[in-house]
């Protein structure tokens, strides 16, 4: 009896050595993987094993001791305490492949401040991050756009102004002067000198006029 109790409890703590730390030491949802904490609460917000299928590995360590957990319909979740209040979010699909390609949550544009929704004119989806946005079309697929270029789409409409969808990353200008990115109706380009400048097709000679080549 002793020997069972003794068992007992050393199969109990190694469960909770197991789990700590891990966000899954209250989990209650089990396809393909355990499902915990903040990651279970965003898996259910977002529609369960409906939206993601089950989970295809373990909840993993990210970048500054943040959380991740990757499932079968082409969709990850990320979490970090000192990221968004400690909420969840959801990245899948082309704009998590081009995160993926961008770095992850290791480079600049860190996590996820948002799930991925749906843009206001109803034909693409972005997620925000800590440091940009990325943005996808089924026209232009997905692309990043952050700091001053982001600031001057945002001032003219986003997706739903003249400039449209970004059509490319943010890009070094030849004359390593500045930086851009071309939309579908036109240009933003940025420079430490002149800021933020946006550019409808087609092109006029106010490149020139910044000192950046088209």
């Amino acid at each position: 009896m002793k020997f069972a109790k003794k068992l007992t409890a050393t199969i109990a703590v190694c469960a909770s050595v197991t789990f700590a730390g891990a966000g899954v030491s209250s989990a209650k949802v089990f396809h393909g993987h355990w499902i915990g904490g903040r990651i279970e609460e965003a898996y259910h917000r977002l529609g369960g094993w409906q939206t993601f299928g089950d989970a295809t590995t373990d909840e993993r360590v990210a970048k500054n001791n943040g959380r991740f957990q990757v499932f079968a319909k082409d969709a990850s979740i990320y979490w970090h305490a000192g990221v968004d209040n400690g909420i969840a979010h959801q990245v899948g699909g082309r704009i998590r492949n081009k995160w993926g390609d961008l770095g992850w949550e290791g480079a600049a544009l860190g996590y996820p401040i948002t799930d991925e929704l749906k843009t206001p004119d109803g034909k693409g989806r972005f997620n925000h991050f800590q440091g940009g946005s990325i943005y996808w079309s089924p026209e232009t697929d997905a692309h990043q756009v952050w700091g001053g270029i982001r600031d001057k789409w945002a001032q003219q409409g986003w997706e739903t102004g003249e400039l449209g969808y970004p059509t490319t990353d943010e890009l070094l200008t030849p004359e390593k002067t500045g930086r851009y990115n071309h939309f579908q109706g036109g240009s933003i380009y940025w420079s430490q000198a002149s800021g933020g400048h946006s550019i409808s097709w087609p092109h006029s000679g106010f490149l020139g006029k910044l000192g950046m080549g088209a």
